[in-house]
């Protein structure tokens, strides 16, 4: 046998041989992967903004946020559980309150959900004429406020001397998820006698870091000696 016949029936055997492997290859059953949570573990909810105190209804218990804005939920069978998360109405601290707006995730997933929270604050405000002394609401016949949402809202009489609750964030959904938005609201109108006391839109307050605002009027006081 010539060398040149034994290497082509070499060359064909290992043909052979690799063909044969991949048709094993290719018959053998594929093996499905892990299933990341294929039984119970912790369900993992957190809060937009992140929030202490707020609490949190999942897997049939209330659990309260932590520091974070985190709440954990031990979970004996994730395939077994609702995809219902619940977040009262709720003044988590005094002239603070949150209000559910949207929910990210499925509890069932075993993933980790985001809870997109509306907050709001009690207001106070005091006037003030160019000195700093501090203006009597009496002396005033209305406010307007408008809100960077576009939102107006009008005081009127008794309104103006009682806190008021406004929106401090808003939820906007972001790529995948949401995201916390803080809102402003401007003085657009307050006035006395027909006449207005201040700039238009001049002065801006956000609930989030204040809620006592001072409000500057364009008031001059008159002695008569």
């Amino acid at each position: 046998m010539s060398i040149v016949l034994a290497r082509r029936m070499l060359s064909a055997a290992a043909t052979v041989a690799v063909a044969a492997a991949v048709a094993v290859t290719l018959a053998a059953p594929a093996q499905a992967l892990p299933d990341a949570h294929p039984g119970g573990g912790t369900l993992v909810v957190r809060t937009a903004p992140p929030l202490a105190g707020v609490p949190v209804q999942a897997a049939g218990t209330t659990v309260l946020t932590d520091s974070r804005g985190f709440a954990r939920f031990p979970v004996p069978s994730f395939a077994a559980l609702s995809d219902v998360v619940r977040v009262p109405d709720t003044e988590v601290s005094p002239g603070f309150r949150v209000r559910l707006d949207r929910i990210i995730g499925r509890p069932s997933s075993g993933r980790p959900v985001v809870v997109g929270l509306d907050t709001f604050r009690e207001v106070r405000w005091r006037f003030t004429d160019l000195t700093g002394a501090e203006v009597a609401p009496s002396k005033v016949q209305k406010m307007r406020l408008r809100s960077g949402a576009g939102q107006i809202i009008t005081l009127r009489g008794p309104q103006l001397s009682e806190p008021l609750w406004l929106q401090a964030t808003r939820i906007v959904r972001g790529i995948g998820t949401v995201e916390s938005k803080e809102l402003y609201y401007s003085i657009d109108q307050v006035l006395r006698d027909g006449g207005d006391l201040v700039y238009k839109a001049q002065q801006k307050f956000f609930p989030l870091n204040s809620p006592l605002w001072d409000i500057h009027l364009t008031f001059f006081r008159l002695t008569v000696q």
